[in-house]
């Protein structure tokens, strides 16, 4: 089973996050982690993944990404 990842932040930082993530996935087949969505205050995406809410719903969002993911296994 993988591990869906929540990326606080935007482009930048975050952008490099989930690049590294997918590199790891495509080159090394390392499927153990995935990148569900990000955090953010400003935008409706980010890299092509979708925003899950803001920084006020990061614990609502976490939650409700971590069950949604438990009920799938």
């Amino acid at each position: 089973m993988n591990k869906k990842v929540i990326i606080i932040g935007g482009e930048g930082n975050g952008g490099v996050i989930a690049a590294c993530i997918e590199d790891n996935r495509r080159r090394f087949g390392d499927l153990e982690w995935e990148v569900a969505g990000f955090v953010n205050d400003y935008e409706t995406q980010v890299c092509g993944y979708p925003v899950l809410g803001g920084t006020d719903d990061v614990g609502t969002v976490s939650y409700t990404h971590l069950r949604a993911h438990e009920t799938e296994a």
